[in-house]
């Protein structure tokens, strides 16, 4: 069973849309783990506030946590590969490439429903 989220974006328009739930979610990787415990560290230790933030507007306990946690990394970043970035590149350019010919393929069937010619 596919898990669907809802997705609702204002800008630079608003639309409303369905997507398939990341991975992550019920997988996380191992610096998503870790940054949800420090994120809990954290707030636990401003437990019991009530109240908003005047400079944020945000929750108090979540104004702090913003705050303490601005600009921290649980990991250190991976130089990749050139092999690996490459083949991210090729991978892109044809997912690129079979959108373009999904699309072209989707709008000849319609133009035949109708009863066009292309």
């Amino acid at each position: 069973m596919v898990q669907v989220q809802v997705v609702r974006r204002t800008k630079p328009r608003p639309i409303t849309f369905y997507r398939a739930a990341p991975y992550t979610i019920w997988h996380p990787t191992e610096a998503q783990i870790k940054m949800r415990r420090l994120m809990a560290q954290v707030a636990k230790k401003y437990k019991g506030l009530k109240g908003f933030d005047p400079k944020t507007g945000l929750p108090i306990i979540a104004a702090k946590v913003r705050e303490e946690l601005k600009g921290v990394r649980v990991t250190k970043r991976r130089k990749r590969k050139k092999l690996d970035e490459r083949i991210e590149a090729e991978t892109f350019l044809r997912l690129i490439s079979l959108k373009y010919k999904v699309a072209r393929a989707v709008a000849l069937a319609k133009l035949r429903e109708v009863g066009l010619r292309p």
